[in-house]
């Protein structure tokens, strides 16, 4: 897994690369709610990945 942040206000430019396993996904579909500048690829493919990839996307929560 692989994921770019970059920070609008301050010259700050990462690209770091993980297992891709689902808890280290789990916790940056977490972290990119808050940072919407942080951008994902190689998402676990796990149900519980993709339910809270559809959680977070949703305006209410889970349902």
């Amino acid at each position: 897994m692989i994921f770019h942040l970059s920070v609008h206000k301050t010259k700050f430019k990462a690209e770091v690369s993980i297992s891709g396993s689902k808890s280290e996904s789990n916790r940056l579909l977490i972290l990119k709610q808050l940072h919407r500048a942080l951008e994902i690829e190689n998402v676990s493919d796990s149900d519980d990945s993709k339910y809270l990839e559809k959680a977070l996307k949703t305006s209410d929560g889970i349902h």
